[in-house]
């Protein structure tokens, strides 16, 4: 009995610890994201509006041309956001003590926004300036109320035009799931079979 209740203690004081870890490490985050579970992706920045959808597990671009997306991009883009860590947050209250405004902090209009979608939930990113000391980038997460200062690597994740995240190759072939290839020219054909 005495076992048991040693173990008992020990799994439950194991769990709560894994727990508080877990508790830690996304409050080290700027916000919460899970890259698997975005299935939607909308990046405005400048003159650029983009957006791209994922379907039965393949990328797409689908605004403003309809093309198949670069998958590695979109997944570097992504990771990179659900790793950004949160160096300082400015509350409401603080705000108005310091008298900031979100125009000061490049929110009011935003330089960027990322909006994503989460099977049924919408959540969009404003992206403000850099600021004038520490090199951290103001980031508001929409309808949260408190501004996050990141890191400035954020800029760099962004694409700058649609060609960046559209995918570079001629067909969408899998290797794996072709059966056969069969070319034809005014010579001949040739049919090759797995």
């Amino acid at each position: 009995a005495a076992v048991m209740a040693l173990g008992a203690f020990i799994y439950f004081f194991e769990a709560r610890l894994d727990s508080t870890r877990t508790r830690q490490e996304n409050e080290a985050l700027a916000f919460r994201l899970d890259p698997d579970e975005v299935t939607r992706l909308r990046v405005e920045a400048g003159d650029l509006a983009l957006e791209c959808a994922r379907r039965e597990g393949q990328w797409r671009i689908v605004a403003p041309i309809q093309a198949r997306a670069a998958a590695g991009e979109l997944e570097r883009l992504l990771t990179g956001m659900a790793h950004l860590p949160r160096l300082q947050v400015i509350t409401p209250a603080q705000m108005k003590k310091n008298k900031l405004t979100r125009l000061a902090l490049g929110l009011d209009p935003p330089a960027a926004r990322v909006q994503w979608w989460e099977d049924s939930r919408q959540r969009a990113l404003w992206i403000g300036r850099v600021a004038p000391v520490g090199a951290g980038l103001y980031v508001e997460e929409e309808d949260r109320g408190a501004i996050v200062v990141t890191e400035t690597n954020l800029l760099q994740l962004l694409p700058v035009s649609v060609n960046q995240l559209r995918e570079r190759t001629l067909f969408g072939l899998d290797p794996e799931r072709t059966r056969g290839l069969e070319l034809r020219t005014v010579a001949g054909m040739i049919q090759l079979t797995r």
